[in-house]
């Protein structure tokens, strides 16, 4: 384990440069994380690589927005030789290509598309990413069918949480909205394997999302760790907790359907302000559409699609499962979940339902809140782990 205690961000010529929006993000930066942080315009090509030639440090991670200077070889190169959790690369605007491949094959995380809030979650993954290095793997040949794996203390075998980001299944959301989850589960004593897949923009959708969450979920039972695959747990988070329950029901689809004929499945599945009926999610226009674009079509023109897609027709899942949403989130939302409640307990589903009161759609996802606490603590009553798994959690 390290940590990071300075962080360089660094920005090319054409990168968004208001000094009173950065130096409010830096004090916040500061304040939040307890490190150090510089900023860094670069004018030209040749600055930005001087300041890349002296940003590696003990202690120091960088993030780098170079805008236009994205396609520069030199940077990308540059980029690739301090790969590791000590640099993410950034890209503000909305996302308009893959990382470039070079970045793939050194392993570089990267952050696209969020906007200005783009560089909080740059420097989140920084100092999760130092704080409990992972080790990535892929199950598949894309650049997106990979996962991240971290590992408690002792020699296990570990129960298994499962996490599963959410972001409307675009392509702007990565897993690295999950990486906060992954080392605080690591120190209540579980191994995480945080998952990424084919989404909507980059050849996701219906049926390579589905078939992606269903290797992912497979690979657990080849991965070299001593895991304990009766007490795997998937937590999705959103649109990641439509996908944790539908891989809790895929064993019911016919063998040549998506996720079909499963070698893992979980002993129980934590759905974080999830959309467990995406007939419903259509009909509401949820998230701008979304859910038209994960299907490619309305429910009234794909039934037998929907059917196989929406855990609502799925039911009974056959699966314990704990339906967790803040009262402060999307009404939408909030009713939506409890609908599926009270349709998944008709069935006959072990099913549970924590409303959380006052917490947003983000709280239940930030190790740090109280809306995490109380989510830990469930998940702690139901999958219990060694003490001799366990550290101490910040």
């Amino acid at each position: 384990m390290a940590t990071l205690d300075r962080i360089r961000l660094l920005h090319g010529p054409d990168v968004p440069w208001h000094l009173p929006t950065l130096e409010g993000w830096r004090a916040a930066g500061e304040a939040e994380w307890g490190v150090n942080v510089t900023l860094t315009h670069c004018l030209d090509e040749a600055e930005l690589l001087t300041a890349l030639a002296s940003a590696p440090g003990a202690g120091t991670g960088v993030i780098l927005a170079p805008g236009s200077l994205a396609s520069s070889p030199a940077i990308q190169r540059r980029a690739a030789e301090l790969a590791g959790p000590a640099l993410v690369w950034l890209e503000l605007e909305a996302v308009a290509a893959p990382p470039p491949d070079l970045l793939v094959a050194a392993g570089v995380r990267t952050v696209r598309g969020r906007g200005v809030d783009g560089r909080r979650w740059a420097l989140r993954t920084l100092l999760e990413q130092a704080a409990w290095p992972a080790t990535t793997v892929a199950y598949g040949e894309g650049r997106d069918q990979v996962a991240d794996l971290r590992l408690p203390a002792g020699d296990g075998p570990h129960p298994v949480v499962v996490l599963i980001h959410g972001g409307a299944w675009r392509v702007a959301w990565e897993r690295d909205l999950m990486d906060a989850l992954g080392v605080d589960l690591a120190r209540r004593g579980y191994a995480s394997w945080n998952v990424e897949y084919r989404r909507v923009g980059e050849g996701g959708g219906w049926p390579t999302t589905f078939e992606d969450m269903a290797a992912a979920l497979d690979q657990l039972a080849a991965l070299d760790a001593r895991l304990d695959l009766a007490r795997v747990v998937l937590v999705g988070h959103s649109a990641g907790g439509h996908l944790a329950l539908w891989a809790a029901a895929r064993d019911r689809l016919a063998t040549e359907a998506p996720g079909g004929d499963p070698r893992v499945a979980p002993a129980l599945v934590v759905s974080l302000a999830g959309l467990p009926d995406l007939v419903d999610s259509a009909r509401l226009g949820v998230y701008d559409r979304a859910t038209d674009g994960l299907m490619g079509g309305l429910p009234a023109e794909l039934p037998e699609r929907y059917a196989a897609a929406s855990p609502h027709l799925l039911l009974p899942l056959a699966t314990p499962q704990l339906l967790v949403h803040g009262t402060a989130d999307l009404l939408d939302n909030v009713d939506m979940n409890r609908r599926y409640f009270a349709q998944a307990r008709a069935a006959g589903d072990p099913v549970e339902l924590l409303e959380l009161k006052g917490a947003d759609h983000f709280d239940v996802i930030e190790p740090r809140s109280v809306a995490w606490a109380a989510i830990a603590a469930e998940l702690e009553l139901r999958v219990p782990v060694a003490p001799s798994g366990r550290r101490a959690v910040a």
